[in-house]
């Protein structure tokens, strides 16, 4: 096989992990958010740190400021999940999973704070668009309905989610991908346990399977294989494979749960999943240009393998 090929699969497989991370968190949906969060963060990241010394990465901060920066990481990513497990588990895998789909848009949204780029109008259309996906699937504009929680929930998963990408992307040069993966994790589980017993009554034994099942392949062995795939293949394929997780989510709440998303929730969601769409290719494509005009680059520089 060639070493392209299997990247691709490594990516795909990758997404289809994530996917099934929403439909296990509804079904977890009696165990409590934070429970969650820290079993997968914890677990997942001592998987990860096996990896990291097998890989022969180094662990070791340069500066103080990066350590500091990857604390605010580690944070931000135990609060998105919180959000995250709470959006499906108050309504809908599929709601969950489309409102966390905004989030390359909000990213486009961020950049301009964190780095010298522009806000531009293709910025505001996928926007807009998100906007009316969003006003698509919401049913009732109450807090008190079930659907109206779970967007909003979805909605603060991706907010964070966004900035931890950012951040992320500031400290990604000067490290290795596993080893800031590894911090992210560890950081998120110390973080979240001293709370993770609170309100946790009888967890069975299908429970605790589903719960290590999210924390090595869900979490640990899904990025080590999306990471490994990226060896083989372009970002911008591997970022628009990972745009799949929704529709694998879904699909898996389908096949698994019998959960079916009612026709506005489609609807709206083919809107963010399309905003998503454009504000990946756009921002692929301008990173892709900004390295064609950087001084020695080539362009039109093949996938290796």
């Amino acid at each position: 096989m060639l070493p392209s090929t299997r990247g691709r699969l490594e990516i795909h497989a990758a997404a289809l992990f994530w996917g099934l991370t929403g439909p296990i968190g509804k079904v977890l949906e009696d165990v409590p958010a934070v429970f969650i969060v820290s079993f997968r963060t914890l677990v997942g990241g001592a998987a990860l740190l096996a990896i990291v010394f097998i890989v022969g990465d180094s662990l070791r901060i340069r500066w103080r400021r990066d350590g500091l920066k990857l604390l605010a990481i580690g944070l931000l990513l135990a609060v998105h999940w919180w959000f995250f497990f709470k959006a499906v588990q108050v309504s809908t895998v599929a709601t969950g999973l489309l409102a966390l789909a905004t989030i390359p848009v909000m990213v486009a949204f961020l950049e301009p704070l964190f780095f010298r780029r522009k806000l531009r109008k293709i910025d505001l259309a996928t926007g807009a668009l998100v906007i009316a996906g969003m006003a698509l699937m919401i049913e009732q504009y109450d807090l008190s309905n079930e659907m109206t929680q779970g967007v909003v929930y979805g909605l603060l998963a991706a907010v964070t989610a966004a900035l931890f990408t950012v951040l992320n992307k500031q400290i990604l040069p000067d490290y290795s991908a596993m080893s800031i993966a590894f911090y992210n994790l560890a950081i998120a589980g110390v973080a979240t346990l001293p709370f993770a017993w609170s309100g946790v009554g009888v967890v069975t034994w299908y429970e605790w399977l589903l719960l290590i099942l999210l924390a090595l392949l869900c979490t640990a062995g899904s990025h080590a294989l999306f990471l490994r795939g990226m060896r083989y293949v372009e970002a911008h394929y591997a970022t628009i494979v990972g745009c799949l997780e929704p529709i694998y989510g879904t699909l898996f709440a389908a096949l698994f749960l019998y959960e079916y998303p009612a026709l506005r929730t489609l609807a709206g969601g083919s809107l963010i999943l399309l905003a998503t769409w454009l504000a990946t290719v756009i921002s692929v494509r301008r990173e892709r240009m900004e390295a064609a005009e950087a001084p020695g680059a080539l362009v039109g520089d093949p996938e290796v393998g």
